[in-house]
């Protein structure tokens, strides 16, 4: 018997060439998105070194600032303040003294010059150890200078002609400026600058 008309059921579905052709599309999405999702990722991690960074600066600021303004000063200002009898520090000078290590200073420009890679930081801002056993700080550095900047405009005064050399004067002023690098694990530079008045 033969199958009428109405009786044959056509299927219907992809054929190969359009499976294929999908699969090659899929795929194609999949990767633009995987490779927008792993560059999103990697950046994620900037806001959480920013915000260390941002914590070492501050500790590192706070150490600093709770030094006296100079090695002529009389101890925590009980005393007479560098400028009046006592002869301050001159800019070509500033840095810490023969002998003194970081445990010793006891100025503010004992810290010009100084360096701190992340042993140091570990120790000198009292942060622990990761669960890992990793230094919270690992990759971190920090560099410090400490200048004369009577008219805080944030160049050193014993720079006259900007070029980034102290020149052979010896200029002396009433406010010093620390100026701190923080350079991230991956080598983003933050730059802080904090000021401490001769009072």
């Amino acid at each position: 018997m033969l199958a009428k008309k109405n009786d044959i059921k056509i299927h219907k579905g992809f054929t190969l060439i359009e499976m294929i052709v999908g699969m090659v599309l899929l795929s194609l999405a999949l990767v633009a998105l995987s490779s927008f999702l792993f560059n999103r990722s990697s950046s994620n991690i900037d806001p959480i070194w920013q915000t260390r960074a941002i914590g070492i600066a501050q500790s590192v600021s706070n150490e600093i600032l709770a030094k006296d303004f100079d090695e002529n000063t009389s101890p925590s200002g009980a005393g007479q303040r560098c400028s009046e009898n006592l002869a301050c520090t001159n800019g070509v000078n500033l840095g810490a003294e023969v002998g003194e290590v970081l445990l010793d200073y006891d100025d503010v420009d004992d810290y010009n010059g100084l360096n701190l890679g992340s042993a140091q930081l570990n120790s000198l801002v009292g942060a622990s150890l990761l669960p890992s056993g990793d230094n919270t700080y690992e990759g971190f550095n920090v560099a410090i200078s400490v200048f004369y900047d009577g008219n805080l405009d944030g160049i050193d005064d014993n720079d006259v002609d900007g070029n980034g050399v102290q020149d052979a004067i010896a200029v002396i002023a009433n406010i010093k400026t620390i100026h701190l690098t923080v350079s991230t694990p991956d080598n983003e530079s933050l730059e802080f600058v904090t000021s401490r008045a001769n009072y």
